[in-house]
């Protein structure tokens, strides 16, 4: 089975949402409080299968009461038995390209899906139907079919899951609840017999035992005698969450949390029927890289198999970002009374490998190439200390956006998700202005048509260009940067590396700063790597405060502004 649609009205941060999913597996990314494990609630409260659920006023959207709470999920790839069973079969829709038929009906050219909602009003008695977008009369959606239309949350309540208490997994892929209470109240019975006859292990208690009789018969309860210390079985039968996993005789709830999470993933999983749905939160919670990124492969196998028919999760990392296909992702957007769901396109699977860090922030900056994402990073100090507060705070991110040809492309592809984009980008070349402008992206490039090299070379005071040079040596070599400044020298000038400050005499500024610049960018480009570029933006920062009346100066400030604003 797999969700197809799911539309929420007025439940806790959500106002209104429609998501149309189309896959197997489905990840919610997007910054924090955006409404992802909201989702997966909704989702799950759908097909709770138990009548008696706790709401609560704070349940609400904005705590509105008048307006009720409407939660409506489409299960498509139905097991047959539901289509042909009476209470799902008269009420199947037609599902097709992510629309439901005309007139709703089923037939040979749409899947037959069905739509379980439920409702909720200031009274806080829910009621679970199955309906249609037909002049059919709804119908009770009972606990047993919402339970049998397959949704699982994975590994919500850890411990618990360690354990045989009540509606946990071991307690319900173990079979016929009357058959553990037996079995754990013949447990209780050897255990009772065992401390009896081995008072002498409990010395302790046993003393405290007859203290207590001494006490009660002083009191004047003249029938007590013979107290001792015993267990109690019908509390080990009614409270079966006593009995939990162990590994070598040790309680596995005492283990790290990574171990307890995986292992309370896998006792979910035994009682999970094939072609189920699974709702799993924040999936990367305690788990190594490795592994995550074992556990999302695996999820990814399981539905290729359908061993399960389909995995919902959330996320807020890169590292299980990265393990997942850009078409699984989807991102979630609040804003202007509606909730957003926007399924990531396949072009920027880019992006999901190389930065995917991108898809989980408020505000994306693209840099052109690793030259402009180090020195932005560079000059994060600077601004950090400016601000009293560090850019992570307020959710930016610099993203590689890959060459010119590349940059602006995914720049137009984040703004249309719904983030904040700007474009940090060369004027050597053009871009899609108008493209840029339709998906809200904020353009920020140097003026005179260079590369971000060239600007530096050109508006540096020149103890700080000489810097850059120095750098460039120590990172490139003497030779190769020496050559690189000759060849843009007019008639290939010989350059004295040892004696910079002399060029003033032999070779004229603006002719300097213009090789300089072009050599930096071109051949074997110095900086072309994120952390040179972070070395590049130091020094930047350091000379900024010198050459206010630049565009270096000007173009630095806007990304500043942009990234500290809103």
């Amino acid at each position: 089975m797999q969700i197809r649609r799911v539309e929420i009205k007025n439940f806790r941060g959500i106002k209104d949402l429609t998501w149309t999913l189309n896959g197997p597996i489905a990840c919610l990314v997007g910054p924090g409080d955006s409404g992802k494990t909201t989702i997966l609630d909704a989702i799950e409260l759908a097909f709770v299968p138990r009548r008696f659920v706790q709401f609560s006023d704070y349940d609400f959207h904005n705590r509105d009461v008048e307006n009720p709470i409407v939660i409506t999920v489409t299960v498509g790839a139905l097991a047959d038995e539901l289509i042909n069973e009476f209470e799902c079969g008269l009420r199947l829709r037609g599902w097709k390209n992510g629309e439901f038929a005309d007139d709703d009906e089923p037939d040979d050219q749409h899947e037959k899906v069905v739509s379980v909602q439920l409702s909720l009003d200031a009274s806080l008695e829910p009621e679970w139907q199955l309906v249609t977008g037909r002049t059919t009369e709804p119908v009770t959606a009972r606990a047993r079919t919402r339970q049998r239309l397959g949704v699982f949350r994975l590994g919500e309540d850890v411990d618990q899951d360690l354990t045989w208490g009540r509606g946990s997994a071991l307690f319900e892929v173990t079979g016929d609840p009357a058959q553990i209470n037996r079995d754990l109240r013949e447990v209780g019975r050897r255990a009772s017999e065992t401390l009896a006859q081995e008072a002498g292990a409990a010395e302790s208690l046993a003393d405290t035992a007859r203290r207590v009789e001494t006490l009660a018969c002083e009191l004047g309860l003249a029938e007590c005698r013979g107290y001792c210390p015993g267990l109690d079985v019908r509390f080990l039968a009614s409270r079966n969450s006593a009995i939990c996993l162990h590994e070598n005789r040790i309680p596995l709830n005492m283990a790290g949390s990574a171990t307890r999470r995986i292992v309370a993933i896998a006792a979910r999983q035994t009682c999970v029927t094939a072609g189920a749905i699974i709702l799993i939160d924040e999936v990367e919670h305690a788990l190594e890289p490795h592994r995550l990124r074992h556990l999302v492969r695996k999820l990814q196998h399981m539905t290729q198999s359908r061993e399960i028919g389909q995995v919902i999760l959330t996320t807020h990392s890169a590292v299980a970002i990265e393990e997942l296909k850009a078409t699984e992702l989807h991102v979630v957007r609040p804003g202007n009374g509606e909730t957003h769901v926007k399924p990531v396109p396949a072009e920027l699977q880019a992006v999901v490998r190389g930065c995917s860090e991108a898809l989980l922030a408020r505000k994306v900056v693209v840099c052109e190439g690793k030259t402009e994402c180090g020195l932005v990073k560079g000059l994060e100090e600077r601004w950090n200390a400016v601000h009293d507060q560090p850019l992570t705070h307020r959710g930016v991110i610099w993203a590689d956006g890959g060459g010119t040809d590349h940059a602006a492309k995914r720049a137009i592809q984040l703004g249309g998700l719904g983030y904040k984009v700007a474009l940090l980008t060369d004027s050597d070349k053009p871009v899609p202005d108008e493209d840029l402008e339709k998906a809200q992206v904020t353009v920020m490039k140097w003026s005179g048509g260079v590369s971000t090299e060239q600007r530096i070379a050109l508006d540096l005071p020149w103890d700080a260009l000489k810097g850059v040079v120095e750098l460039a040596v120590e990172l490139n070599g003497r030779e190769t940067v020496r050559d690189c400044i000759a060849n843009e020298l007019p008639g290939g000038q010989a350059v004295d590396l040892d004696g910079l400050d002399d060029l003033w005499a032999q070779v004229d500024e603006a002719e300097l700063r213009r090789a300089v610049g072009v050599a930096a960018a071109s051949g074997h480009g110095w900086f072309k790597s994120i952390d040179k570029g972070e070395r590049l933006g130091e020094i930047v920062a350091t000379a900024l405060d010198s050459i206010q009346d630049s565009d270096l100066y000007a173009r630095i400030g806007e990304i500043e502004r942009w990234a500290y604003d809103g």
